[in-house]
């Protein structure tokens, strides 16, 4: 699926995005895949105030279209949209600025659904959702997980989102 057209976006810097988005798009899928041990975890911190959305949602890829930035600030960037990334360790899980959450996903038997592609040693990205019935969450300060939902509640595993977006940091 191409990346998605926005209406600020005149044509010229269109064309610039959608061949910028097909690069990243290039490269991520040149990476090697990631090895991921079963039993493992994979870490995502996100603001606490994206809780309720990824509960409905799933935690999903990042989009252009969930927040108007204040010019001259561009809100989308195709080395970012299109790609979710994870971390391998907990502290390699960052958020930017607010009160954050934290977001893991045990490694299981179906983590191929993912195509988890390793970006370093400690971040991996893909291009699909996870179900949110596949998450656990704590709050930065606290140590103690809890499902983020109950099971069943969530997304089927490994929706698909656009495949010509950009990449992304964790």
């Amino acid at each position: 699926m191409p990346p998605k057209r926005l209406p600020e976006m005149d044509d010229a810097e269109w064309l610039r995005y959608s061949a910028s988005a097909t690069e990243w798009m290039r490269k991520h899928l040149a990476k090697q895949k990631a090895e991921l041990a079963q039993g493992t975890y994979l870490y995502h911190a996100t603001s606490a105030n994206n809780k309720e959305a990824i509960k409905q949602n799933g935690l999903c890829p990042r989009d252009p279209e969930w927040t108007a930035y204040k010019p001259p600030a561009r809100r989308y960037d195709a080395s970012k949209d299109g790609f979710l990334s994870m971390s391998v360790t907990k502290d390699g899980a960052g958020a930017m600025g607010g009160t954050a959450i934290l977001l893991r996903m045990r490694v299981a038997t179906d983590i191929g659904d993912w195509d988890f592609r390793k970006i370093s040693e400690t971040e991996v990205k893909t291009t699909k959702s996870i179900p949110a019935d596949r998450l656990e969450c704590r709050s930065l300060g606290s140590k103690v997980w809890a499902p983020l939902v109950v099971a069943g509640a969530a997304l089927p595993a490994a929706a698909a989102v656009p495949a010509a977006a950009g990449g992304g940091t964790v």
